[in-house]
């Protein structure tokens, strides 16, 4: 690698499909590419994208797709990434790389010679010996782990044994957009008087939405002005699988509560 020249190979979902890692995935490639631009090194990145049997039109950077549940497409994957990348940025959840817990994805990073961080979207604290395992060989494999909040940091080291200086926090970020001030949104959206609480993002069970809404009616009795907004569509693979049961079941349990 010439001290000039960088090349990343980024695996993970990948716009158009729809998926929250998918537009992680965009927006870290893009952050990236800002972050380095100022240092005059010639920053080239490609996607190697996760597919789940639906066919997806790919923008030009993504140069290789992975059938989720078809064992040569990750040893074609690794042994792309060992010729042609620098480095390797994976994003990790459990779901995303077939049955078994995604144990396929661990074909692929034991068979990679450059350089891996992994991203873990999910972290548990009480995972199953499988996914345990998983995560610690990708531990055992990375140069880096990164997770997004300290709590995550502090069960990888207390549920997986894995140590500090193995992890990074790097905290969720959202997109760079004009706006107000915080003063003037408030007013906007008439919120001026109120204590919001937020869910973003797509839908689906595990994200704590149902913990949040049975805890609401304490939450109003001791803040009146406390509202909690859920915005987002539902995931395309809970709507394929029950269509819009999940999203109907929360409305329920909230008029159910008296706070819907």
């Amino acid at each position: 690698m010439k001290s000039d020249k960088l090349k990343l190979v980024y695996i993970g979902n990948y716009p158009p499909r729809q998926c929250g890692i998918g537009t992680f995935t965009e927006n870290l490639v893009r952050s990236v590419c800002s972050a380095v631009k100022p240092s005059g090194i010639e920053l080239q990145s490609e996607i190697v994208a996760m597919n789940n049997g639906v066919v997806h039109t790919y923008p030009k950077e993504v140069s290789l797709t992975i059938q989720e549940d078809t064992p040569k497409d990750y040893r074609k994957a690794a042994a792309y990434v060992n010729s042609q990348a620098d480095a390797c940025i994976l994003q990790h959840e459990y779901g995303i790389f077939g049955k078994d817990h995604g144990r396929l994805i661990l074909q692929l990073v034991q068979e990679l010679s450059v350089p891996l961080i992994v991203t873990l979207h999910t972290v548990l604290k009480t995972p199953s010996e499988p996914q345990k395992r998983i995560v610690q060989i990708l531990a055992d494999k990375a140069y880096q782990l990164v997770v997004m909040s300290r709590k995550a940091k502090m069960f990888l080291q207390e549920s997986y044994g894995i140590a500090s200086d193995k992890v990074s926090i790097i905290e969720h970020g959202v997109p760079d957009f004009s706006r107000g001030s915080r003063k003037e949104l408030r007013e906007r959206f008439d919120f001026a008087d109120k204590k919001i609480m937020l869910t973003f993002g797509l839908l689906g069970p595990g994200k704590g939405i149902e913990t949040m809404i049975r805890a609401l009616p304490k939450v109003v009795e001791e803040f009146p002005e406390a509202e909690y907004w859920v915005l987002g569509k539902t995931h395309p693979n809970i709507l394929k699988q029950e269509g819009e049961k999940y999203r109907e079941n929360l409305m329920e349990m909230a008029d159910s509560l008296g706070v819907g």
